[in-house]
């Protein structure tokens, strides 16, 4: 990944975190993704409680906004629920203890995000009869993404959290047929800070383990306040919704088009996200 340092304009790292009940230990992992696949959440998850229920300081993110769309809610509620496990089945690993009546708390973040945010909509699911479907739920999404409330408290980097969508895939049609639509945003792109962000060092989160688990246990165990909350209006002008600056591509077809025609389209399957400036 730091050979081909295009690449890092879409890699970003996941946190996941690990408390334990038995111990003051707490436990972090880190996994790279390109992409985000979110699941689409109609109703009030079964997780929601279980979210509420467990608050930690260790899960804390940067950002405390309430989710006003699908996606938001997706990633929120289903890509980074609160898992509950025994210890007898997840253990912490400092004091390699079983401890059957011990409570393990699991929760994913993003530590680290991209320049470029890929978002992948889930719309399949089974058929109860071994095969799968295609969902055809219409999934609202945002113009401006903020990922304050999806980032974790790990990462002490002051860092642009505020995504503006500049293009989406559409799929209309079944599993098995149907036609593929894109639309994209006609606008100069920051290529200079690409190319800077590209030039710079890439600093792996795995090397930095233990000090982001002992910040962490800092934040849960000792009476230290945790860093303020960007708390951001959940209201986004849509500066762009009625402005003709979009393009519709179509097979060799490339027409015009206005950003209401891309800005929560019912077929939407991917979702690109670029940081503010």
């Amino acid at each position: 990944m730091q050979t081909y340092t295009g690449v890092r304009l879409f890699y970003g790292n996941f946190i996941t975190v690990y408390k334990y009940s038995s111990c003051t230990h707490i436990e972090c992992h880190f996994q790279g993704f390109s992409s985000l696949t979110v699941p689409i959440l109609k109703e009030k998850d079964e997780h929601d409680q279980l979210k509420e229920n467990t608050a930690r300081k260790c899960f804390e993110t940067k950002g405390s906004n309430v989710p006003t769309t699908d996606i938001e809610r997706g990633i929120i509620h289903g890509l980074m629920k609160t898992e509950k496990y025994t210890e007898e089945r997840l253990y912490c690993s400092t004091c390699k203890k079983r401890e059957p009546t011990g409570i393990c708390l699991k929760k994913m973040l993003i530590y680290e995000s991209p320049p470029i945010m890929v978002l992948h909509i889930d719309r399949f699911r089974e058929d109860g009869q071994g095969g799968m479907l295609k969902r055809d739920d219409c999934v609202t999404y945002p113009e401006i993404l903020n990922m304050d409330s999806f980032c974790s408290i790990a990462n002490e980097v002051s860092e642009k959290l505020s995504y503006s969508l500049f293009g989406v895939v559409a799929h209309s049609g079944s599993l098995h047929c149907g036609h593929y639509i894109a639309y994209i945003k006609a606008e100069e792109h920051a290529a200079k800070w690409y190319n800077g962000f590209c030039n710079t060092s890439w600093k792996d989160p795995k090397k930095m383990k233990d000090k982001i688990e002992r910040r962490l246990e800092e934040f849960e165990n000792k009476d230290i306040p945790l860093p303020p909350l960007l708390i951001k209006s959940n209201t986004e002008v849509y500066i762009t919704i009625n402005e003709p600056n979009w393009y519709m591509i179509s097979d060799s077809s490339v027409t015009p088009c206005y950003g209401k025609d891309a800005i929560n389209n019912k077929d939407a399957y991917i979702l690109m996200y670029e940081k503010c400036d």
